[in-house]
């Protein structure tokens, strides 16, 4: 129970500063940890409460060397550090100018929060990667206002960036393979039904279904002759083929976001199974989540298209081989979570508009 001693580090009551929030917003904000560094271990757990209210995650470090420490290790992890000024040992000045010194300041906002108004004119002063400034008692609207304006907009403008992307290299893909481009089209409709029906965060779900348009990537680098051949493929051919995971793999990971890297997940793994029995034998929950839900929406659509070599089935058909298996598939190749997901919504992808 918070005290009326604990909420005088605040300049509002508790409860003006925690409100609903969109969701959306709530879903970026959860992408991020935000480092809490102050040896008054009631500033701490206040500003862990009510940030973590907010959506963002949060971490907590009592003083400099052990924040500094917590960057190191977790290098990229930690987005932002809010830090007292004053504490014993490195205090907060010393802390971010260690990290500058050692450059774990990269892609890292830190903040500093002090009761003495001259200690934070005097440190906008001295050249160091400060952000923002801030004192007590704390207004938590204005820091949060701030974080989000530093962490959540430029992430917008990547994330749109990351889209574009996305859209040049489907469209790419297309060019250069028509069939499968208009396959990874269809694959992405059943991932978005399938995402949805398994409850995830609406952000995680839009993710992994934007991303999974780009499973098939790696196919721009395996020759037309393969790729169109109308009759089945030989051992060598197949073995050219399983290599478009790792060849889609090394093209996203050229990229350094978040989308991109779950896009490379989903490339390198939509062929693994959760028996093990896959192309590179990951099983159960070593295999991304993204991966594991693109696993049957991609088989899915396969059963359903025809190609040269095979009628396409049914959807009825598609489903039994899926839930009942038919020798080559079988209900155990999937998570039995996205599997359960699948079951209830199955009627749901019959109704999907298809472009054979």
């Amino acid at each position: 129970m918070l005290t009326n001693t604990h909420t005088s580090a605040l300049s509002k009551p508790l409860g003006e500063y925690i409100g609903a929030s969109d969701v959306q917003i709530r879903e970026n904000r959860g992408r991020h940890v935000v480092l809490i560094v102050d040896d008054d271990p009631t500033i701490r757990e206040l500003l862990r409460r009510v940030l973590t209210m907010a959506g963002y995650r949060t971490a907590t470090a009592d003083g400099g060397l052990e924040s500094l420490a917590a960057i190191d290790q977790f290098e990229g992890a930690i987005t932002a550090v809010v830090t007292d000024v004053s504490m014993p040992g490195l205090d907060g000045l010393g802390l971010i100018g260690a990290a500058a010194a050692r450059k774990l300041d990269q892609g890292v906002q830190f903040y500093l929060m002090s009761g003495a108004p001259h200690s934070l004119s005097m440190a906008r002063t001295i050249g160091l990667p400060i952000s923002g400034t801030f004192q007590k008692p704390l207004d938590i609207v204005a820091l949060v206002a701030r974080l989000d304006a530093d962490l959540l907009a430029p992430a917008k403008v990547e994330d749109e960036i990351a889209l574009d992307g996305i859209g040049w290299l489907g469209r790419a893909l297309a060019h250069h393979d028509k069939v499968t481009g208009a396959h990874s089209d269809q694959v992405a409709r059943y991932t978005a039904i399938l995402s949805g029906a398994m409850g995830l965060p609406v952000g995680l779900a839009e993710d992994i279904t934007s991303t999974s348009v780009l499973h098939d990537i790696g196919k721009i680098g395996i020759s037309d002759m393969i790729l169109n051949k109308p009759a089945p493929l030989t051992d060598d051919e197949f073995a050219v083929i399983r290599r478009h995971g790792e060849i889609g793999h090394s093209i996203l990971t050229a990229e350094n976001h978040r989308l991109s890297g779950m896009a490379s997940q989903i490339a390198r793994h939509h062929h693994e199974r959760f028996d093990g029995t896959g192309y590179n034998r990951l099983a159960g929950y070593d295999i991304p989540l993204p991966a594991r839900i693109v696993a049957l929406t991609d088989v899915y659509d396969a059963l359903r298209s025809p190609r040269p070599y095979k009628p396409a089935l049914t959807h009825e058909e598609a489903v039994s081989c899926i839930l009942k298996g038919d020798g080559r598939t079988k209900p155990e190749h999937f998570d039995p979570a996205v599997l359960s997901a699948f079951e209830g919504i199955k009627d749901v992808f019959e109704r999907v508009d298809r472009h054979d």
